[in-house]
């Protein structure tokens, strides 16, 4: 199965829209005020225009950190007796006990 890597981008993007609604509070203000008083609706566009970009570029600032993180490294060998991909067992005969 191969694995994809941008699959998660568009999920990210919508999960921090979520957690981060409360920036979306001015934009809503705005919208607010356009049905009260007759601002202009390119006020609360605008708003809401800044937001979402703001949410983008951090959600692509923060995908490309994690790419860079995933630089493949060479293969360690491991050393730890306990661990069980390290682990050679001895020749110990165990039948009957």
């Amino acid at each position: 199965m191969r694995i994809r890597r941008n699959s998660g981008f568009l999920l990210s993007i919508i999960i921090n829209i979520v957690f981060n609604l409360e920036g979306s509070i001015p934009a809503w203000i705005l919208l607010g005020l356009h049905f009260w008083l007759g601002l202009s609706i390119k006020w609360f566009l605008l708003a809401l225009f800044i937001w979402l970009f703001v949410i983008f570029l951090r959600t692509a600032v923060l995908s490309w950190v994690n790419k860079q993180n995933n630089i493949s490294r060479p293969k360690l060998e491991n050393k730890n007796p306990y661990s069980k991909t390290g682990y050679k067992p001895h020749n110990i005969d165990i039948k009957n006990k």
